[in-house]
């Protein structure tokens, strides 16, 4: 009952924005509208595909090789999936995705010798 005096909201400003600014400004409005719509009543349901990402920048002073890198990322990969009870993330060797895992050192996390 809550989405769909939400809907009925936005239904309202609608067609109050269409009459107010005219129709070139109205559809600017509105799209960006309709996609929130979309987002809250269309959306698959989260998690019903897996999360691509990969390794950005990999900066070697950490003293980690970016192959232990990708195993530890894994077995943390391995330990969300077995508690969700299915697919969450997927490592892309091929493009570049989104979130990129990086690791990069500034002068705070500097190694001290």
């Amino acid at each position: 009952m809550k989405y769909l005096g939400i809907l009925l909201t936005l239904i309202l400003i609608a067609f109050g924005a269409v009459s107010y600014l005219g129709t070139e400004q109205s559809a600017l409005i509105l799209g960006t509208a309709v996609k929130k719509v979309e987002r809250v009543f269309i959306s698959p349901p989260p998690c019903t595909e897996p999360i691509l990402y990969s390794i950005g920048v990999f900066d070697t002073r950490f003293g980690v090789s970016k192959e232990t890198f990708r195993k530890d990322i894994a077995l943390a990969e391995e330990a969300w999936e077995k508690s969700a009870g299915k697919n969450l993330f997927e490592y892309s060797t091929t493009t570049q995705t989104s979130p990129s895992i990086s690791s990069t050192m500034n002068a705070k996390k500097q190694p001290k010798y």
